[in-house]
């Protein structure tokens, strides 16, 4: 059990990597970032539309 909280700390501890990002997947990165925001934003528009129209009194006179 001890065992299993010692490596279970250790993992849990930051460590210092070595990583590298190329210019192609931070671009793609950035695409996926900004669809989402967009998609988001274009989701609730339409809902908003939605609302409006649902609760958007009638007419009754614009069928004469």
């Amino acid at each position: 059990m001890k065992l299993l909280l010692v490596l279970f700390l250790y993992l849990l501890t930051s460590q210092q990597l070595w990583a590298y990002v190329d210019p192609g997947s931070g671009s793609l990165l950035l695409q996926f970032i900004l669809a989402g925001i967009v998609g988001i934003g274009v989701f609730f528009k339409n809902i908003r539309l939605w609302l409006q129209q649902f609760f958007r009194k009638k007419d009754n006179n614009s069928n004469s």
